[in-house]
């Protein structure tokens, strides 16, 4: 029942609200200032690391997934809360829990299999590494969800680390977190737009859903504001976190197999309207 707005000119906020509630039972407005759980926005930050691992030569968009997660033990993947350990190799864990009638996600997995079909890093960040690899474009956030791994095989530091220390930090994005943590000033919790449903009187409710799960991946995890989103915007804009040709390469829409242009380029939407490029 609410949300927050901020529109950028040039390299400046020009405007900036918040509409609606952010708490309906406690009738807490939201502002310009209010966090949410970001979800799939904390996508292109994830890009913006990988890009910057390429542009230091720790990472190739181009290796095999099997390669760069070789050495890892797969960590537990959203909504897998057994104990594992010991697995040969990663793709040996993801080929167990396609074939696990308890993990409640496990069909986002079919049609994947990196031990016997040539899966980069690429086709994780573009979504095309189902079915053959880079033949069509399907929107799978727990695929890319593994390239949390990637990025902390190719650092050799945790992935919440890395958003800080490389995005949050210097950007300083002071109500923005790397999902919910000890770290999270209690204050930006407590700010936190609830999520809510709309049932069928088209009354609010309140949700189910976990909003404090812990959880940070590549895909989904993070708490911001719009004003703090606009700072990311701003720093890709003056190329202060990727280079001008890192960027393009993430702002260009991916090409299939066979030469059609997919909706998606490295961790963005990428279309074409009435001849505007939108990302």
């Amino acid at each position: 029942p609410g949300m927050s707005v901020a529109i950028l000119q040039g390299q400046e906020v020009i405007f900036s609200q918040g509409f609606g509630y952010a708490d309906v039972e406690n009738k807490i407005m939201a502002t310009q200032n209010t966090p949410y759980h970001i979800a799939s926005l904390t996508k292109p930050f994830a890009a913006a690391l990988i890009m910057q691992l390429v542009e230091e030569n720790k990472l190739n968009l181009d290796s095999e997934i099997k390669d760069v997660l070789k050495d890892s033990v797969l960590p537990p993947l959203p909504l897998d809360d057994k104990p594992h350990q010991g697995y040969a190799s990663a793709c040996d864990r993801i080929i167990e829990l396609q074939n696990d009638n308890s993990y409640p996600i496990a069909f986002l997995l079919q049609d994947y299999n990196c031990n016997t079909q040539r899966i980069t890093v690429r086709h994780h960040l573009t979504h095309t590494s189902q079915g053959i690899p880079g033949e069509k474009y399907q929107y799978n956030g727990l695929l890319y969800a593994f390239l949390t791994f990637v990025v902390e095989a190719a650092s050799g530091e945790n992935f919440k680390e890395q958003l800080v220390k490389k995005i949050i930090e210097p950007l300083e994005m002071t109500r923005t977190f790397p999902g919910i943590n000890d770290n999270v000033n209690t204050q930006v919790l407590k700010d936190c737009a609830k999520p809510y449903q709309v049932n069928k009187e088209g009354n609010p409710l309140l949700s189910n859903f976990d909003y404090t799960e812990g959880a940070i991946y590549a895909s989904a995890g993070m708490i911001s504001t719009v004003l703090d989103l606009a700072k990311f915007d701003i720093a890709l804009n003056l190329n202060l976190l990727v280079s001008e040709e890192s960027k393009e390469k993430m702002f260009t829409a991916t090409l299939a197999s066979s030469g059609q242009p997919l909706p998606y380029g490295l961790g963005w939407f990428i279309q074409t309207y009435k001849g505007i490029k939108l990302i």
